[in-house]
């Protein structure tokens, strides 16, 4: 059987295509192969879980502390919520509405990097309602420590014509 040179070329484009195709599969195995070690390698050792956990989770806030009463002096219970994001440690003031809904009144950003205690009446506190400068009405007191670990108490006041809370004044 004689070949005729079209034929010879067409064959060779063939055996071309074939070494393309395999050459191919192959890097697609050796970086599907790469993936999954390093998949194994993450998932089997916890910091690296946690790390890659950390760059595609955007981490959620982590509720610290609950605590409920009437700070906006109006007879209304509000609930308070203190919480650590990776901007740091908030407080949400939340009242509730006619059909049972929480509307926020305010967010205070705290200083202190550290979720702190303090004793509030013989029991260890992280968020507490109370009359701080004895006027009748009711101030949120929240601990933290900063980043060199000193103790902060952080007290706020609801301010009545701004319907904001404001740090409280010694």
């Amino acid at each position: 059987m004689v070949f005729s040179s079209e034929s010879a070329n067409i064959l060779d484009m063939k055996h071309i295509e074939s070494t393309k195709l395999h050459l191919y599969l192959k890097a697609s195995t050796v970086i599907l192969g790469t993936f999954a070690i390093a998949a194994v390698i993450i998932l089997c050792i916890p910091s690296k879980r946690a790390s890659l956990r950390t760059h595609i989770l955007k981490p959620a806030r982590q509720v610290l502390s609950i605590a409920n009463g009437d700070l906006l002096h109006d007879g209304s219970f509000v609930k308070v919520v203190k919480y650590k994001t990776p901007e740091g440690i908030l407080i949400e003031v939340l009242s509730s509405g006619d059909s049972g809904s929480r509307s926020l009144v305010d967010r205070i950003s705290i200083s202190g990097e550290h979720d702190g205690f303090f004793d509030f009446y013989g029991e260890a506190s992280q968020l507490a309602i109370m009359d701080v400068d004895e006027d009748g009405k009711m101030e949120l007191v929240a601990p933290t420590f900063d980043s060199h670990l000193v103790a902060h108490l952080n007290i706020y006041k609801f301010n009545e014509i701004t319907r904001k809370f404001e740090p409280l004044q010694p």
